[in-house]
């Protein structure tokens, strides 16, 4: 087994990440319409995601997602006539975010995540709230990183460093593939990891290494640690 840790983004890098948030959200509006009637007479499904964003950027402040969903939740439902004591967002966003556990793997992610899992040692680094183990993912990865379990979120070069803190590696001994240039590629690589961009979208930018497919992961890697 090889000393390098592989890191993934999970988001729009294992699956496209658009349809599986679409999807949580209609669960979570329709699990809230049921148990909170009024809300249908105010939000539709669309302007309630806007609330969504709209809290996000209200919040800026706050890395957690959860927190957010929680923060979101009780503004909607109190803008429409329910006292805050009555709410229970907290099962609301388990609502949701068990709901964003489904996702469709791009082709190549399993048998690239398998092939990878034989030698090297998988995490994640995510600032979402989708689980490895419970996305399909059981066994292949040694840990996951998010920012409610680590407080940090990306950009921020100190989520990375954190996480090779905890693992008592260097941040050297890192390579982190993601789809993000801002929040994968140039964090990491400030925090002293290496990376691998994955412009699936064959976006014009000259950033190396890259790859526009997860098969190519295997034979980069192998390349990258046997210098």
């Amino acid at each position: 087994m090889s000393n390098y840790y592989i890191s993934f983004d999970l988001d729009d890098t294992l699956f496209d990440n658009t349809p599986v948030i679409k999807h949580a959200f209609a669960v979570l509006y329709d699990y809230l319409i049921d148990q909170y009637p009024n809300l249908a007479v105010h939000y539709s499904l669309d302007s309630f995601i806007t609330a969504a964003h709209e809290t996000r950027n209200q919040h800026m402040d706050i890395v957690d997602y959860n927190v957010l969903r929680v923060i979101h939740i009780e503004r909607v439902l109190t803008e429409v006539g329910y006292e805050k004591s009555t709410i229970d967002a907290s099962k609301a966003c388990d609502v949701f975010v068990d709901a964003r556990q489904h996702v469709t793997f791009f082709d190549d992610t399993l048998p690239t995540v398998q092939t990878l899992a034989d030698s090297y040692s998988l995490i994640s680094i995510s600032n979402g709230n989708a689980d490895p183990e419970r996305i399909g993912l059981s066994g292949f990865f040694k840990t996951s990183f998010n920012p409610t379990n680590c407080g940090l979120a990306k950009p921020d070069p100190e989520m990375y460093r954190s996480v090779c803190d905890q693992l008592d590696i260097e941040p050297g001994q890192m390579i982190h593939i993601g789809d993000s240039l801002t929040n994968d590629i140039f964090a990491a690589r400030e925090a002293g990891c290496k990376t691998i961009w994955f412009n699936r979208l064959n976006r014009e930018d000259g950033v190396q290494p890259q790859i526009k497919t997860l098969s190519e992961l295997p034979d980069i890697i192998y390349k990258m640690t046997s210098l």
